[in-house]
């Protein structure tokens, strides 16, 4: 059951990935579940981003090409020690899988989820780390 306490209005999303098909899919979902979305491709823009202006929640890529999810979590904590963040990886390397997940949960990731995954499980782990957006307003922005 979902109370006006658990709701949370346009929540702010930062998504940190190298995968254009996530981001993409990011900017088209997030929205129509009700959050804003905001999407990086530099560890180091998406941590300046951060530094400015915190986020209701941040996604994070493990596998980064400049700085890796375990280094961004790390800074991420330093700059917004409250904000959720959810760490998502494939957490398989050269065909064998690893414990990446587990090792961002240890280094500060709140909830992680494994890639591939549904948009359900996606929009599950938003909402219990942020809360279920509120609906949109009648003559509000769509």
């Amino acid at each position: 059951m979902t109370t006006a306490a658990t709701r949370a209005a346009a929540r702010r999303i930062q998504v940190l990935d190298d995968d254009p098909r996530l981001l993409r899919a990011s900017l088209l979902l997030l929205p129509r579940w009700g959050f804003r979305c905001e999407t990086y491709t530099h560890a180091r823009d998406a941590l300046a981003a951060i530094q400015r202006n915190p986020p209701d929640l941040l996604i994070v890529d493990i596998y980064m090409p400049d700085l890796d999810g375990f280094e961004v979590i790390a800074r991420a904590r330093q700059l917004a020690p409250s904000m959720p963040i959810l760490a998502v990886s494939g957490d398989i390397i050269q065909g064998e899988a690893t414990n990446v997940l587990a090792m961002g949960a240890a280094l500060g990731a709140d909830a992680t989820l494994h890639k591939p995954f549904r948009p359900e499980a996606l929009r599950a782990s938003l909402e219990a780390l942020v809360g279920v957006p509120a609906p949109p307003q009648p003559g509000g922005p769509d």
